[in-house]
């Protein structure tokens, strides 16, 4: 089955304005699914299989995108959880009694392990060791500015270390407000002079920062809590140097925010804004991942939601549980938590709009038509002046459009779930171009009826079934049923290599049934059915 192509820039609030000039590592970790996608939509015929590939984006960009100077983009880090191994204090031993026929004997010294001598690193010297620099940011009340790169592959990269980071002038001056740390992914790492280890621990904050992309530049606080991401950009080390102390501005603004926060002697309700005004700065990734101890207060000094920050920040909290059921595929998953953040958390405007979107996402992969367009619909209906509006009203436009005139007045009806815009009424408006596909294996008992609005004399019914193109979607075993009042259905005719047909002499029908009577793997196509 093809899966449908989802415009970007609305689900959950949650995607991120970041820079992604540079290349991609054939070898490097897949990007994460994408929770939306923008394409043109096209219709597609049923198919032998029943999945298709997912595209995925160039490896190698042609060239550098620009950075927006002034709101920098931020990147969505997974938080780890490793632990850094601490240096062990052996407890001191007890001396052994001596033996009273031998030489008294002094006690020897409590054996301890030393801790390791600390890595010195220079102010004005870019260093691999991650652990060290962490340490270091902390003591001297400094960021961290992390080099992810592939020193020897990367063109990208090697301009950047040629043009910037590789410049005297730029290592000191830079040096004085951040620790440098170059993290490589080099293709020969003997000559790079990366080691295993090097590599392990590498690949492992790869992973942690979710980088994709070479050069990724990260602005993190002293702990590693990242608040800004750039790459590439043109003009030599002043002009980045100019770039990145703009970037870094950001930082110092939010542990400002967080610092007035901190005070008692504001209100609660003003502390719990302030709290807000910060992490409003940063994705919803970003928060639930680095920034739980804000949250944390937030719901403390709003218990009863006056200011409305504490359902703003649990519903975060849910809307990163439901992306890594998204990421993960777990559909049912995602679907479920949405449902009982809309009962347990009421929310309206853009809140609402962006939960139903999320579902309306998980109902397409669960293969749910009618859920997914009441779901569109709800979105539409929570905020529809907004921007992302626009975008859900694009989107019914194409996958959900007005239902194709009928060839008579009548009603459709079937229990057969529907695969993306293939319509019941395509299965009868007069049309064999167009047809009606189901949504998975066709049961015995499924069945689709047509009601008429008025009872009409008819001579003759023809059902056609199955795809032209690919000889599928048949109905390899079935009745043609006609009822006089809707209510009651007798058969009057039978499928034989996927076409009904029955023979009527003028019988007054109010409604028409078509009906499987064994199961079947193949998704149901129905191109026409005929009155005459």
């Amino acid at each position: 089955m093809n899966c449908r192509v989802w415009i970007a820039g609305v689900v959950m609030g949650c995607l991120l304005a970041a820079v992604s000039a540079g290349c991609r590592k054939k070898d490097a970790a897949p990007p994460p699914q994408a929770a939306v996608q923008s394409a043109s939509p096209q219709e597609v015929k049923p198919a032998e299989s029943a999945t298709a590939p997912i595209p995925t984006a160039a490896q190698e960009p042609a060239k550098p995108v620009a950075v927006e100077d002034a709101k920098p983009s931020i990147v969505v880090i997974p938080e780890s959880k490793d632990v850094p191994v601490q240096t062990a204090i052996l407890p001191a031993a007890k001396p052994k009694a001596p033996d009273a026929a031998a030489e008294p004997v002094a006690a020897k010294p409590p054996v301890t392990l030393k801790q390791e001598k600390p890595v010195v690193i220079a102010d004005d010297a870019w260093t691999q060791d991650y652990d060290a620099a962490i340490k270091k940011a902390i003591a001297e009340n400094k960021d961290l500015l992390i080099n992810f790169t592939g020193s020897d592959w990367c063109p990208w990269c090697v301009r950047l270390e040629d043009e910037v980071f590789g410049k005297e002038e730029f290592k000191k001056a830079a040096g004085k407000l951040f620790v440098l740390v170059t993290l490589d992914f080099p293709q020969n790492p003997v000559k790079a002079k990366v080691t295993e280890a090097m590599q392990a621990r590498n690949q492992k904050l790869q992973t942690r920062y979710g980088v994709q992309g070479y050069p990724t530049i990260l602005l993190t606080d002293g702990r590693g809590r990242p608040y800004a991401q750039t790459a590439y950009k043109e003009g030599g080390p002043d002009k980045y140097l100019e770039h990145l102390t703009t970037l870094q501005q950001v930082g110092r603004k939010i542990r400002e925010l967080f610092a007035a926060a901190g005070k008692a002697g504001t209100p609660p309700a003003d502390r719990a804004k302030l709290y807000d005004q910060g992490l409003s700065q940063l994705p919803p990734q970003v928060i639930t991942e680095f920034y739980q101890d804000q949250i944390d207060k937030i719901i403390e000094l709003d218990p009863q939601n006056q200011t409305g920050l504490k359902n703003k920040y649990l519903l975060t909290r849910q809307l990163n549980r439901i992306q890594v059921a998204l990421d993960g595929k777990n559909y049912a998953g995602a679907r479920d938590i949405i449902d009982a953040a809309i009962q347990a958390l009421k929310p309206t405007g853009a809140e609402a709009q962006n939960l139903y979107f999320a579902r309306a996402q998980t109902m397409h992969y669960l293969n749910d038509a009618a859920g997914e367009k009441e779901s569109l619909q709800k979105a539409l209906d929570a905020a529809p002046t907004s921007e992302a509006a626009t975008q859900i009203r694009r989107i019914m436009d194409v996958y959900f459009p007005k239902p194709p005139a009928l060839a008579r007045p009548a009603k459709i009806q079937t229990n057969l779930k529907t695969y993306q815009t293939f319509l019941p009424e395509r299965a009868f408006d007069g049309d064999q171009n167009s047809y009606f596909w189901a949504s998975g294996e066709t049961k015995a008992g499924d069945q689709m009826t047509i009601t008429l609005d008025q009872p009409a004399a008819l001579q003759e019914i023809g059902v056609l079934t199955g795809s032209e193109q690919v000889q599928q979607g048949r109905l390899y075993e079935g009745v043609v049923e006609v009822s006089e009042d809707g209510q009651k259905f007798d058969a009057v005719g039978e499928f034989r290599d996927g076409l009904g047909y029955a023979k009527l002499n003028g019988r007054t029908v109010k409604a028409v049934r078509i009906r499987c009577t064994k199961n079947q793997t193949e998704w149901l196509v129905v191109r026409e059915i005929e009155l005459k």
